[in-house]
């Protein structure tokens, strides 16, 4: 999504500027148009708005794909930023390794919950990232090589009348199936922020 924003910079549609910070991990836009206290929500087709505290220059493009830029409080913005620097300082502290405090699945019947899970790469769609680029459903892939569950996978070019989707989704974790249009989705935020970070991006990507 950030490429969308720097695209329309180059071709003076946008005043923006804009830097790589290393501390987050991320590239933060200082001014759109002038203004300040700038966030973003982002859908997919079929999608709706919804909250999120999620890196704009990690969140892929797809067609059909709704953007908009909006501005809002100067807490929330340092907010995410500390969320964003908590994150680096995690990852260097561990070396490069990523290391996922607390996994919750949430079954029918039972809730499993798993601490402290060095998640490793298993390079599912290196048709789009680089090599051991780690994904939200490497998270449950190295759970089914620790041994701790079962799952499957399905793929997906589309889904009911949404079609763009070109995905795997999780289609069953041990005996839980998905069926219909019930499945299996997955939420990753720091819980201060009030809000589940479950904004629709498939797991894959």
């Amino acid at each position: 999504m950030f490429d969308i924003l720097v695209h329309l910079e180059k071709q003076g549609k946008l005043n923006m500027t804009y830097h790589f910070n290393p501390l987050l991990n991320t590239d933060v836009i200082d001014s759109p148009d002038g203004k300040s206290n700038w966030w973003y929500y982002a859908y997919y087709s079929g999608g709706w708005r919804e909250n999120n505290v999620f890196h704009m220059d990690h969140y892929p493009w797809k067609e059909g794909t709704t953007f908009v830029v909006y501005t809002t409080s100067e807490d929330f913005i340092s907010d995410i930023y500390e969320y964003y620097r908590e994150e680096t300082f995690r990852y260097e502290e561990n070396n490069g390794a990523v290391i996922i405090l607390e996994v919750r699945i949430i079954k029918t019947e039972e809730t499993m919950v798993f601490n402290d899970i060095t998640v490793t790469p298993h390079n599912l769609r290196n048709d789009l990232f680089h090599e051991d680029v780690i994904t939200a459903i490497d998270v449950i892939m190295t759970l089914g090589d620790l041994g701790v569950i079962s799952y499957t996978l399905q793929w997906y070019d589309e889904i009911s009348s949404v079609d763009i989707v070109r995905n795997y989704f999780i289609n069953s974790i041990d005996d839980d199936v998905s069926f219909g249009t019930c499945g299996f989705v997955y939420e990753t935020v720091a819980e201060r922020f009030g809000f589940d970070n479950h904004i629709h991006i498939p797991s894959d990507t």
